[in-house]
């Protein structure tokens, strides 16, 4: 199974976990984020790249559980482990909300900024929770050319850009 991963991921830029994340730990993941989000009175940024209707939230693993759990995922450890090293280093544990009507964004590899020559070894990897179908739709499937289907909940996607 995790050959087959690897090899979307080398063929096609991304790989889909399906039926791997139990939805009660989801739903606390989801509520620890909206208490935070409420708590910190976090709001969009002002700018399109970040997302005027976008709610961010960053350096999750400052606040413990449930996030810290994420780490320990093994269904994403091996995958990660495979695309970037067993050993990889999480520099950021982050929540992304995109709001209705959101600008999309520029397609971009966020490991832009740092100045490697292309192609070079992956030092980049974004494991994406899908909430719902429409997150799904939302500016994934422009990239990747995929179609998801209504009702796939539950969904892990890893891309490397």
């Amino acid at each position: 199974m995790l050959d087959e991963h690897l090899q979307a991921i080398a063929r096609d830029g991304y790989t889909i976990l399906e039926n791997v994340v139990d939805p009660g730990w989801m739903d606390e993941i989801i509520d620890a984020i909206a208490s935070i989000g409420r708590s910190e009175k976090i709001v969009p940024a002002t700018n399109e790249f970040e997302g005027v209707e976008t709610l961010r939230l960053y350096n999750l693993l400052a606040y413990g559980n449930p996030f810290a759990q994420i780490l320990a995922f093994e269904p994403l450890l091996e995958v990660l482990g495979g695309v970037l090293d067993r050993g990889c280093l999480v520099s950021t544990l982050s929540s992304i909300d995109i709001g209705p009507g959101e600008t999309s964004q520029m397609i971009h590899a966020d490991d832009q900024v740092i100045g490697l020559e292309r192609p070079h070894h992956a030092i980049v990897c974004n494991p994406i929770r899908h909430g719902t179908t429409q997150d799904m739709r939302h500016g994934i499937r422009l990239v990747c050319g995929i179609e998801f289907q209504p009702g796939a909940l539950g969904v892990l996607s890893l891309i490397h850009i």
